[in-house]
């Protein structure tokens, strides 16, 4: 296993295991050296003022290191408690619109509606668009789209969706190809792209 690189005049430590932390100083050099985590590559090496002020920062950097750990362990166990309760029907009925904003060059919009919900999914089907009346742009190759509910696409797209959440007043989508971005549709006119 390696070692993380000591400067031989550095003969005091602190550590902190479960974070990976190791503080090597030396008071009479006021000189530490710190690593976080796992990496080898020191997170800072500095010579300071005083052997005080040192102690301060190699306190300071431990609390903040306990505190973001501590930070990341209360949100990873609200997530848990959240995902325990979660329920789809929570932040969708159906009815509600989805859109897909997607594509390189262009944007592509694509409208679905939730056609059927399940504790951790919803059922969606691809409905039609009609484009804001005065919203094409000069060059004509843009426009704003709306959804047109209940405008089933005859042999449209028919899937399911993924939801998970995010807080308690908050989800998102997942499902289909990596460069889709599914979200719940707020209603507002979305912009959408072509080339001739």
């Amino acid at each position: 296993m390696k070692t993380r690189f000591r400067p031989s005049n550095l003969t005091s430590e602190k550590k902190v295991e479960s974070l990976g932390i190791e503080i090597f100083y030396n008071d009479d050099l006021r000189t530490a050296i710190f690593y976080a985590g796992k990496s080898m590559k020191p997170v800072q090496y500095y010579r300071y003022e005083s052997a005080e002020v040192m102690h301060k920062k190699i306190d300071l950097f431990i609390n903040n290191r306990v505190s973001i750990q501590e930070a990341k362990e209360k949100r990873a166990q609200e997530l848990k408690e959240m995902k325990q309760k979660f329920n789809a029907a929570h932040y969708f009925n159906e009815g509600d619109v989805v859109v897909n904003s997607w594509g390189y060059e262009q944007t592509n919009i694509n409208f679905y509606q939730v056609v059927r919900i399940t504790n951790r999914q919803i059922e969606v089907k691809a409905i039609g668009s009609k484009q804001v009346e005065g919203s094409m742009y000069s060059h004509g190759m843009a426009c704003e789209v709306l959804p047109v509910k209940d405008a089933f696409i005859e042999d449209g797209d028919t899937f399911k969706l993924g939801v998970k959440p995010n807080s308690e007043n908050s989800c998102y989508l997942t499902g289909g190809e990596s460069y889709y971005h599914f979200s719940k549709h707020d209603g507002k006119p979305e912009y959408k792209s072509w080339y001739y």
